[in-house]
C-alpha cells in the first residue's frame, strides 16, 4: 500500500540519563519524512474509520501535506476516530502544526510533560505545574 521512496529507513538513538529520562536523536530526511499522497492512500482514507498521527511525522512538508490530504479524504460521519498523538521530540514541532492537528482531531493523546510544553507554547504557563 505504501510506495517505496528513495530515502533510508528512519532510526532513533535513545539515551537514558541517570534518572532514566530518555533523550532522542532522530535521524532526519528519512523515508517517513517523505511519504507521498498516492491514489492508493486516498482510497484507503475514504474507507478509513480510524487514524492516528503525530507531530513528529509532520516535521517535513511532504509527509505533513500527505497527512493533511489523508485526513481530508476520510469520511466525516460520526464514529470516525481521528487521534492526534502529540509526540514532542527535539525541535521537530511548531505551534502551527500543533494547532492545526488539534483542530483536526477528535481524540488527543498527550502526557503530563507535553501538556506543560503546550501550555507554555500557547501562552498558558500556569496550566500545569509540578
Amino acid at each position: 500500500m505504501m510506495p517505496r521512496v528513495p530515502y533510508p529507513t528512519g532510526t532513533v538513538q535513545v539515551t537514558l540519563d541517570d534518572d532514566g529520562i530518555p533523550t532522542y536523536d532522530i535521524r532526519e530526511n528519512v523515508a517517513w519524512d517523505n511519504i507521498p499522497f498516492t491514489p492508493e492512500l486516498e482510497a484507503l482514507a475514504r474507507d478509513c474509520r480510524a487514524v492516528c498521527w503525530g507531530s513528529l511525522a509532520q516535521r517535513n512538508v511532504v509527509s505533513r501535506d500527505t497527512i493533511g490530504k489523508f485526513l481530508d479524504a476520510m469520511p466525516s460521519d460520526k464514529g470516525v476516530l481521528k487521534i492526534f498523538d502529540i509526540n514532542l521530540r527535539q525541535n521537530f514541532y511548531t505551534k502551527e502544526v500543533i494547532s492545526e492537528s488539534v483542530k483536526r482531531c477528535n481524540v488527543l493523546k498527550i502526557n503530563d510533560e507535553e501538556l506543560v510544553v503546550i501550555g507554555r507554547l500557547f501562552g498558558y504557563p500556569g496550566l500545569v505545574t509540578y
